[in-house]
């Protein structure tokens, strides 16, 4: 070996031992500040002189590839953003506006306080060179609501990410607004903003809803106070108390203003906090559009930055034989569905094997994973029925019905009904959008087929395995990559949370409801009235013995540890308005509570997201549980997630890579501009 090549993979030594150092440091002190990667190479920068030399390394650090600073949009109005080289993936985090707080233009009294602007967040895959409008929405300063925030390909009506405004109060109304509400937004990510305070009494108006936070639901004000918004959001405004008054301002992004207090002459309600976009940009191989995004040299899989990202290439297809019947309804009301099929399959692309048999219902599932961005126009073909579902991302929550087939079709039959046929639909290269097609065979002929038109084909297309991916491909935790495509990275991903089985796809698996004498329940699975993805789990108590946990919904085995903050969330829904409570616990004697928190469930679906720290370390004895038997009736849980906080690592003294002998990738090894491959 020449001696440039050995200095080089020296080099490429002493620097991999620095970032041992400051493994932690990254992850603990800058990854909620966003990957601020800027910070660390300095760090590593200094350090690797100090052993090189200051000529060789500025030449190697002039190599690395640092992703720009997160660009943060303040004001209100609309702006362009274009993707700088060497950019290939942005997550954006987005703020609704806030609501107005209550005016008054006659009579003296005081009003309520106006809601928080909700929070959604996406991640894209992009290309250098590509434009996107980013609109900032106004607090609002009348009765409508706070404007809304989002971030599109050209205008709202495309727009890939975008969070609600709060209400406001109307004139001379005493009771509180609510806040932006999540299901309206568009994201991966999305929460609720806070709800406003009614008036607190005659001469104290309500303080404003706080805007929803990163990856917390915002907190409703209760008292004069504005509401305190979780990390990353803007604070309601107080309300007037004491004396005549207007409101005052929610603090942006998108905090609710303050209720007014008027005696004689007319006062306003605090005008709500303004929204905020924020574009957070990162460097890397995306992995499934054919392109070496990160310029070295390996495309997609063969690069080290994918991980084992669930390849693309198929799809998955499951069947229920023995079911009479055309309509899909026939195969949606059998007890076998959809939890136990009789065969499950792949299909190399969108089509099903003709001439398969009689009386029988399929369900395929998987993701689609477009390599050109544009406008798609689906269709669907089948004998007998067929319904198609496609969600905005790769999350089944989102699916929405865009085709249908209520009879029969021949196989290249595009046109006998006119739902057969899409709209045109917007896809991004390298998103993954969920994607369900159900069948139904009577007797006869059989098949199904899903075509599409793409931006740069106007003819009817089988959608091909290279473009379809399967369902259930998992996240790897703690590698930095978003290895099954759903947009969450490592522990924001349910998969690396703490609970098994969290959505109950895979029927109850993991869950007990436990019953105490003079309480009667049952545990079953709706998916009619599911609150997220396939299934909800559904506790009916049709006996209580008054005490909500002489019926627990629970799952053992839980760790923690002392000093650690996690997350519990869940969404939650019931036959008629009740408290439940749900809590962490020591699963044996003492019982001991190291979270437990009260909710107010109503007979809508409600999302809910607690933080706490741990008080202690306990390794797989403690259990999670829902106390549901305080009235009788039914409780809908979903959504169940219980992981760490993510701007914090549990435990990072050993940093879990190395690196070996560096491959040289382009140039001449030892001179200035050769690049080199580190293999983990």
């Amino acid at each position: 070996m020449n001696p440039s090549t050995q200095r080089s993979i020296n080099y490429a030594s002493i620097l991999t031992e620095y970032s041992k150092v400051v493994f932690c440091l990254l992850f603990k002190r800058f990854l909620k500040d966003y990957y601020n990667f800027d910070k660390v190479y300095i760090i590593l920068f200094f350090a690797f002189i100090c052993q090189s030399g200051l000529s060789e390394a500025s030449v190697y650090f002039r190599s690395l590839m640092l992703p720009p600073d997160p660009i943060s949009y303040n004001t209100p109005g609309t702006y362009t953003f274009t993707v700088p080289t060497g950019v290939s993936q942005i997550t954006v985090d987005v703020w609704g506006a806030g609501g107005r707080g209550g005016s008054r233009t006659s009579g003296s009294n005081a009003y309520g306080g106006g809601g928080g602007g909700a929070y959604s967040q996406q991640t894209i895959q992009v290309t250098a060179g590509q434009t996107y409008t980013v609109y900032v929405g106004q607090g609002s300063t009348t009765i409508t609501s706070g404007q809304d925030s989002w971030m599109s390909t050209n205008a709202v009506g495309n727009a890939f990410v975008l969070a609600k405004g709060g209400n406001s109060v109307s004139d001379n109304n005493t009771v509180g607004a609510l806040g932006g509400l999540a299901s309206s937004g568009i994201g991966l990510i999305k929460y609720d903003g806070g709800k406003g305070s009614d008036k607190i009494s005659s001469t104290a108006g309500g303080g404003g809803g706080s805007s929803a936070g990163l990856y917390l639901i915002g907190d409703n004000a209760t008292t004069s106070v504005g509401a305190v918004a979780p990390t990353g959001g803007g604070n309601g405004g107080a309300g007037r108390t004491g004396s005549s008054g207007n409101g005052i301002s929610g603090s942006q992004p998108g905090g609710g203003g303050g209720g007014s207090y008027r005696t004689s002459s007319n006062t306003f309600g605090g005008i709500g906090g303004t929204g905020r976009v924020i574009v957070n940009m990162f460097s890397g191989e995306i992995c499934n559009n054919g392109i070496d995004d990160d310029g070295d040299g390996l495309i997609d899989s063969q690069d080290p930055d994918c991980g084992l990202f669930c390849q693309i290439g198929g799809i998955e297809v499951q069947r229920w034989l023995n079911v009479s019947g055309t309509s899909i309804s026939n195969l949606t009301s059998i007890p076998a569905y959809p939890n136990s099929p009789n065969e499950t399959n792949q299909l190399s692309s969108f089509q099903g094997v003709s001439e398969a048999g009689d009386n029988y219902g399929s369900r395929v599932r998987g993701a689609i994973s477009p390599t050109i961005t544009g406008l798609y126009t689906f269709n669907v073909t089948s004998d007998d029925a067929s319904e198609l579902y496609l969600s905005t991302n790769a999350s089944a929550i989102n699916k929405t019905l865009i085709a249908s087939v209520s009879g029969w079709t021949n196989i290249t039959e595009y046109t006998k009904y006119v739902t057969q046929t899409t709209a045109e639909i917007y896809l991004i290269a390298g998103q993954n959008y969920y994607v369900e097609l159900l069948h139904k065979e009577g007797t006869g002929g059989d098949h199904f087929q899903v075509y599409w038109k793409t931006p740069v084909n106007n003819s009817w297309t089988l959608i091909p395995g290279s473009n379809l991916r399967p369902l259930l491909c998992g996240e790897i935790c703690g590698n930095g990559i978003d290895d099954d495509g759903n947009g969450l990275i490592d522990c924001l991903d349910p998969d690396c949370g703490f609970i098994n089985n969290g959505e109950f796809d895979d029927n109850t698996n993991g869950w007990s409801l436990f019953t105490q004498t003079g309480t009667v329940g049952n545990l079953s699975l709706d998916n009619t009235s599911k609150l997220s993805g396939v299934n909800s789990a559904k506790a009916i108590i049709s006996v209580t013995s008054g005490t909500d946990w002489h019926a627990q919904l629970s799952q053992t085995g839980k760790s923690i540890v002392q000093n650690q903050n996690y997350i519990i969330s869940f969404d939650a829904m019931a036959s008629s308005n009740r408290n439940i409570s749900m809590g962490l616990q020591l699963g044996q004697s003492p019982w001991t509570n190291y979270f437990y928190q009260t909710s107010a469930v109503t007979t809508t679906k409600k999302s809910f997201s607690y933080q706490f720290t741990a008080n202690s370390t306990v390794t797989n004895i403690a259990t999670i549980l829902f106390n549901l038997s305080s009235l009788t009736g039914t409780v809908w849980i979903d959504n169940v997630q219980f992981r760490p906080v993510c701007d914090e690592l549990v435990s990072c003294e050993t940093p879990t890579f190395s690196f070996i002998s560096p491959t040289l990738v382009s140039g001449t090894a030892g001179q200035v501009g050769a690049k080199y491959k580190f293999i983990n």
